[in-house]
């Protein structure tokens, strides 16, 4: 960020997510699920902040999409999926 982008976000895996812009920074930590298949979990959380921010919300309401994405996603047999019931669960619109 401070070479001039204008956000950041790190993913920790199973612990979740940081982020950082010149509106503040925060963590997200993951919800714990069973994991089943983790390949794709973090196309699941790119494409679902991308999603989120495209909808106009706020980069920590994003990155807690993402998370809740890609935490619904390893929990599901088929990389990269997410049972969208699971992620409404998980607290993807928080």
């Amino acid at each position: 960020v401070g070479a001039g982008a204008r956000a950041a976000v790190v993913s920790a895996g199973s612990h979740g997510a940081a982020f950082h812009a010149s509106t503040g920074s925060g963590f997200v930590d993951a919800p714990s699920v069973d994991v089943v298949n983790p390949i794709g979990a973090g196309d699941a959380l790119l494409g679902a902040m991308l999603v989120a921010i495209e909808q106009g919300r706020p980069l920590p309401g994003a990155v807690h999409a993402g998370v809740a994405y890609a935490a619904a996603s390893v929990a599901h047999p088929t990389a990269g999926y997410a049972d969208p019931a699971l992620v409404a669960r998980l607290g993807a619109t928080a």
